[in-house]
């Protein structure tokens, strides 16, 4: 199905196929392919991309991945110390109501699965509004994650 996805593009696979080769080792990498299958257009498209690097990123530079999980349009990764992370590749995060109800559905999986710790990384900013609201509900907030160390 990835290959022959109508959007995305030959660059988009191959960065996808290299991203999840640098997690070999990682359980379920097709997690970030099924997501990826949801790309609508090109802008979807990168995104799935960029939160694929994003994960690969994590896993070498931060915290060895231990396995990945579907999560509807995204997956989320585990780590080997058992911290739930949520690569989200936005420019900015807002605050709103269907977000919230995202977050708090993703710390009840977090506390189901006795995370150590709830991380969410972006590629971009969280509006303050955004921050307050993810580090009320015990989120660790990564902005500008592949800018910065």
């Amino acid at each position: 199905r990835l290959l022959a996805h109508p959007v995305l593009t030959p660059t988009h696979k191959s960065a996808l196929t290299e991203y999840l080769a640098f997690l070999d080792g990682v359980g379920n990498r097709g997690a970030v392919v099924e997501a990826a299958l949801d790309a609508r257009d090109e802008v979807e498209a990168l995104a799935k991309v960029q939160a694929a690097r994003m994960y690969a990123h994590y896993h070498e530079s931060w915290t060895p991945l231990a396995s990945l999980v579907p999560a509807g349009h995204l997956a989320l990764a585990v780590t080997r110390d058992n911290a739930v992370v949520m690569a989200l590749p936005f420019d900015i995060l807002e605050w709103t109501p269907d977000n919230e109800r995202v977050f708090v559905s993703l710390a009840q999986f977090a506390a189901r699965k006795s995370a150590t710790s709830r991380v969410v990384l972006l590629t971009g900013v969280a509006t303050p509004r955004a921050r307050a609201g993810l580090e009320a509900r015990g989120f660790q907030v990564h902005e500008r994650f592949l800018f910065k160390r």
